[in-house]
């Protein structure tokens, strides 16, 4: 830095020389040194700050973002963002493509959620952040800004795009070789029978039932991960509650002796999986 930039710099650095001003605030709370990040705003567009309690961030890799918005267009990734997750701030890092949704601050992954390809940043971890200017065309920008002092993505839904992504990408001869998805009547007969009858006494047939039914589940739940970011208020948050529950049921195998355990558990999400996969309303409810 030459003796004219510094004699130039201001004494005091603060928030109140940048644009929106109350959005830089709200960031500041999460830096360790405020003069420092708003320094490294003006002179390098990026500044590092805290994660785990002004906000946490969702970093999800390139491909499975790309995956859930089914497109390779960064324009239509971009639009895919904003409507998912309605508006909720997010950066891309194209070095390493990665993309970074902020977060309520404390955010923690659920232990049986599958993480490949996303990682929460919580505390102990710093975050270099662009600066609100930076949109696209930079090494670390913007595709969402934060455009409102508190405003933060929905951890949830973050994390449903994720499982959008993910069963994408995992489609192809292993999942054709699953067959056509099952009849929702017979899914439907299967469960009332798992749900309300005496579980079968015989342990093969019961092992076959839990077979079907979990079967079921596995169909039904990347369907239900792609049609979850294109749901609304109450319909998304139970297809976000479902989904999770169904990676709850199908994380452990079970033992034999909790066979009908198991039926029951598995059959208690497959069928609010079956009706929100089936019901027109979930998607064409209005936000």
């Amino acid at each position: 830095m030459s003796s004219t930039e510094i004699c130039l710099r201001p004494a005091a650095l603060t928030a109140s020389m940048l644009p929106a001003a109350d959005v830089y605030q709200w960031l500041l709370a999460a830096a360790v040194d405020r003069e420092q990040a708003v320094l490294s705003w003006l002179d390098e567009g990026v500044a590092l700050l805290e994660c785990g309690t002004v906000f946490s961030a969702i970093r999800v890799s390139g491909p499975l973002v790309r995956a859930a918005a089914g497109s390779d267009s960064e324009t239509a990734v971009i639009a895919y963002l904003y409507q998912v997750l309605a508006g909720g701030p997010v950066f891309r890092d194209t070095d390493s493509d990665q993309y970074y949704a902020l977060v309520p601050g404390g955010t923690a992954w659920v232990p049986y959620a599958d993480r490949h390809g996303l990682e929460v940043l919580d505390q102990n971890w710093c975050l270099g952040v662009p600066a609100i200017s930076r949109m696209e065309g930079r090494r670390r920008a913007w595709c969402v800004p934060v455009t409102r002092a508190g405003t933060l993505c929905d951890p949830d839904m973050v994390w449903a795009l994720a499982r959008c992504g993910q069963s994408r990408l995992a489609a192809g001869p292993a999942e054709a070789e699953r067959g056509s998805p099952a009849d929702p009547g017979a899914i439907r007969a299967t469960v009332h029978r798992a749900l309300w009858e005496p579980p079968p006494a015989d342990s093969s047939e019961l092992a076959g039932l839990v077979a079907t039914v979990e079967g079921y589940a596995r169909q039904l739940r990347p369907r239900l991960a792609a049609l979850a970011p294109l749901m609304h208020g109450e319909w998304q948050a139970a297809a976000a509650v479902v989904l999770r529950h169904i990676d709850e049921a199908l994380s452990e195998p079970a033992t034999t002796w909790d066979l009908a355990s198991r039926l029951h558990d598995l059959s208690i999400v497959v069928r609010p999986a079956l009706s929100l996969v089936e019901d027109p309303r979930a998607v064409n409810a209005s936000a």
